[in-house]
């Protein structure tokens, strides 16, 4: 499991900290901020998740995903709303490559103007098999 920009991790440790197969599952947070990876690491360790792994990178060199791509799940939650709309579909067919075959690319994006999501969820789905 890869999550870009994972800030302090909120997305993943909660959900993992009490689900029955948490042991199974081996996750690579790619963070910038040190102070957000470093809060990140703190809880994943109070919550007992030592497969989780977090690296203080820019997102965008793909170096930071090489240890974990391809993988079943990838988190791209907060970032589209940093992003230019050519940027948003340059990283979606980016993440189609740390994608396993049958993997889940899970990203959000705020539906406040410009909505990009009628098109990204027609024109970019296609970019991610």
């Amino acid at each position: 499991m890869i999550s870009v920009c994972a800030g302090q991790g909120r997305d993943l440790l909660g959900v993992l900290a009490d689900h029955p197969r948490r042991g199974d599952v081996a996750a690579h947070l790619v963070e910038l901020d040190p102070r957000n990876a470093a809060a990140a690491r703190r809880e994943a360790r109070l919550l007992g998740l030592e497969q989780v792994e977090v690296v203080v990178g820019d997102a965008a060199q793909t170096e930071h995903y090489e240890v974990m791509a391809p993988a079943d799940l990838v988190l791209m939650c907060g970032v589209f709303g940093n992003l230019t709309d050519e940027d948003i579909e340059r990283t979606v067919g980016f993440c189609s490559q740390l994608c396993a075959n049958g993997g889940t690319l899970v990203w959000t994006r705020h539906r406040k103007q410009p909505d990009v999501f009628p098109r990204s969820a027609t024109g970019w789905r296609g970019a991610v098999s």
